[in-house]
């Protein structure tokens, strides 16, 4: 199963910076994700979990932060992730 970990990973990877511990770190505001780059882990989320997003999903609404994140990929595509 896919965790949270692995979510933070994934993020760091196409941002190229760290994200804190915390899962409402809003991941704009701290220059993580950008308008850019929100496309490219919109794309490796799809890969990694095995999913196909609406383009409208694909937003700052949805990727504001890890809970907002969760949140869509839970409710929307049924994509669980572990808590580690």
């Amino acid at each position: 199963m896919a965790s949270v970990t692995e979510l933070r990973q994934l993020i760091e990877k196409v941002s190229g910076r760290p994200t804190s511990s915390a899962d409402d770190e809003n991941l704009f505001e701290n220059g993580i994700l950008d308008s850019y780059n929100i496309t490219s882990l919109a794309l490796e989320l799809e890969d990694w979990l095995e999913i196909t997003f609406d383009f409208e999903d694909i937003g700052e609404a949805n990727f504001r932060n890890i809970d907002s994140i969760l949140k869509m990929l839970s409710e929307k595509y049924g994509a669980r992730l572990s808590v580690d």
